[in-house]
């Protein structure tokens, strides 16, 4: 049997749960107020984005589906979005589309979109467990910004004795 990590509140939906539900009422009390940013003191985002923009750029694509797994406020997101469109990328054909197990995450997300790009529909956000559930889709870019690192703080079984860990490989592989 392979060793296990120790679990941690960081791999529960409870913590996310509560911890978006605050978010949105930063954002409430001040629309400023996007959330958190995670990883940004280590540039991980940004060197993620510039990655994918020569990606783009080097191989000419007119049209991306980019795929967000665990979302969260959708910062990543709404930031390629915006870096694309500085580097004069073309982004009409592309879509964003952001998934998190947190209803308050989506919820979070929607509202930053609609209050950011209230006139702009490229940005789709939904409530997926990705381990539990059957999420279908194709997509050309899946992005992953620190689900992994949360999935692995759980070690809770979930399907057939299995953790997130080991279900996560087979769930996102059909989705790219």
């Amino acid at each position: 049997m392979t060793e296990r990590l120790n679990s941690s509140k960081l791999g529960t939906k409870d913590y996310w749960n509560e911890f978006y539900q605050k978010e949105i009422e930063n954002f409430n009390e001040n629309d400023e107020d996007l959330g958190e940013c995670w990883f940004n003191d280590s540039n991980a985002e940004d060197k993620m984005i510039q990655y994918i923009i020569e990606y783009i750029e080097d191989n000419q694509l007119e049209k991306v589906n980019f795929l967000d797994l665990g979302t969260g406020n959708g910062h990543l997101l709404f930031q390629l979005y915006e870096d694309l469109k500085e580097e004069e990328v073309d982004v009409e054909n592309f879509k964003f589309t952001g998934i998190d197990y947190s209803p308050d995450s989506v919820k979070f997300s929607s509202e930053i979109a609609n209050k950011k790009y209230p006139n702009i529909d490229c940005f789709k956000f939904e409530q997926v467990d990705l381990l539990t559930e059957n999420y279908t889709g194709k997509y050309d870019i899946l992005l992953d910004k620190g689900t992994l690192d949360a999935i692995a703080l759980n070690q809770t079984p979930i399907i057939n004795n299995k953790i997130g860990m080991e279900l996560y490989p087979s769930k996102i592989e059909s989705l790219g």
